[in-house]
């Protein structure tokens, strides 16, 4: 027997007991199901269901588990480029010292102290705009890598949703198959002359 057909006739088990239970007491919608019985026809209905969707179930149960690996990357990615940013910014205010320092070169000597403005100038330019590429090419590596991760689990959820849904229409063409197989068993066969020729399509058993 297929192992499709096993999950089918362990899913009819599973019906067939939660149907014949007794309702409570004052109630029509409340039956009284055994924990134990019930947990392990599930348990058995488990070990049937094939491993790729067990796979995939994994990985949705890891969701928060694998975008909070995600922040906590992009936690230290942020925190070393806020770092960088703060050195950057030291640097800047060294960088107006030596503002201050020059403007007291141009006054004790104009061509000695311009030259030296615009070295200080060129270089605090350099700093702040080697700061902000990096800061921006930290920001970038966070926004694809969070982009990537949320791609990644939307594609794995959306395959295990699909993968579910096509195991779930195999059941539901069995459980039709089966049902004709037995409502065509069950109906009065005619009767067939001796020299009457057989019918083309040979007999099917039931899909498994």
């Amino acid at each position: 027997m297929s192992s499709e057909s096993k999950i089918v006739r362990q899913i009819d088990e599973i019906e067939d007991y939660i149907e014949g239970c007794k309702y409570m007491r004052f109630s029509n919608d409340n039956i009284v199901v055994s924990k134990e019985r019930l947990a392990s026809m599930l348990e058995q209905l488990r070990d049937l269901t094939p491993q790729e969707i067990l796979h995939y179930q994994s990985i949705i149960d890891r969701k928060d588990e694998i975008l909070e690996d995600a922040r906590r990357k992009a936690d230290d990615l942020m925190e070393q480029a806020t770092y960088k940013f703060n050195e950057s910014l030291n640097e800047n205010a060294v960088m107006q010292e030596a503002y201050k320092q020059a403007d007291e070169l141009v006054r004790q000597g104009a061509n000695q102290g311009q030259a030296i403005l615009n070295q200080a100038i060129a270089d605090a330019n350099s700093y702040r705009s080697q700061a902000a590429s990096y800061v921006d090419g930290m920001l970038a590596e966070m926004e694809n890598l969070s982009a990537a991760t949320l791609r990644e689990a939307q594609e794995h959820f959306e395959a295990y949703l699909q993968s579910v849904n096509t195991y779930l229409t195999t059941i539901r063409a069995n459980r039709q198959e089966l049902r004709r197989s037995i409502e065509a068993a069950a109906a009065p066969q005619a009767q067939v002359p001796q020299n009457a020729e057989m019918p083309a399509k040979g007999a099917q058993g039931i899909q498994q």
